[in-house]
């Protein structure tokens, strides 16, 4: 059964800085197996948060 999965910034923030991580997983497998959802604004906010100098890697 497929799912409609939304999440919020903070996990995709998780997600893209700690590979292996416990929501790196849950978006892996969400986008492998089920519908993801996500809005303009949390991709905005997620760029944002991304640049900020504390996440520069």
């Amino acid at each position: 059964m497929s799912l409609h999965v939304v999440f919020d910034t903070s996990t995709l923030v998780s997600a893209a800085l700690r590979p292996d991580s416990i929501p790196e997983q849950a978006f892996r497998l969400a986008i492998l197996e089920h519908h993801v959802f996500v809005s303009r604004e949390t991709l905005g906010e997620l760029d944002r948060v991304l640049k900020l100098k504390k996440f520069d890697r």
